[in-house]
């Protein structure tokens, strides 16, 4: 019985990666799907999935359109999180899901993990599928070049990081 809900689950992610792909335009990434299954595969140990997780950092671009189409997947990634808190705000403890880390790498991906984040502001997309679309036939490298000119258009113009407004790219 283990094996047969095991088998449908694997089954159903498959064809969420590949339908996710045919949404974006891209051939599926065969590696891409392995590492986002191995992210959220509770069997392994958290070394284990952090370890996928790197490795799809390491593919870049390439693993984007798996990447934006497990966005969703609330399988647990990282159980138990403790959020930084804040000077007036209490730290939480919860569940980061694959989703959220998924989120994660491609803001990593777009801006080649150089975004001004020690000043609080970090690139953000808000609608990944909508970005994918018009960013798809760009390089990475191109692609990271737009997001190192938002960061430093955004802290030259207001230096208040993350308390503006983020833009929703073209």
């Amino acid at each position: 019985m283990r094996v047969a809900t095991f088998t449908k689950i694997v089954s159903v992610l498959l064809v969420l990666g590949v339908a996710g792909s045919l949404t974006f335009g891209e051939d599926a990434s065969p590696a891409a799907s392995e590492l986002v299954n191995r992210m959220g595969d509770s069997r392994l140990t958290q070394a284990q999935r952090e370890a996928a997780a790197g490795e799809l950092l390491k593919l870049g671009k390439e693993a984007m359109p798996t990447l934006i189409g497990a966005l969703h997947d609330n399988r647990v990634y990282l159980p138990d999180y403790t959020t930084p808190s804040g000077t007036n705000a209490p730290s939480l403890t919860v569940d980061l899901t694959v989703g959220l880390e998924c989120d994660y790498i491609l803001t990593e991906i777009v801006s080649n993990g150089a975004s001004t984040k020690m000043m609080g502001f970090r690139y953000k997309i808000f609608n990944w599928p909508d970005w994918w679309k018009k960013h798809r036939n760009m390089s990475e490298r191109d692609i990271q070049k737009e997001a190192k000119w938002y960061n430093h258009f955004m802290m030259e113009s207001t230096g208040k990081g993350d308390s503006i407004p983020h833009l929703n790219q073209p």
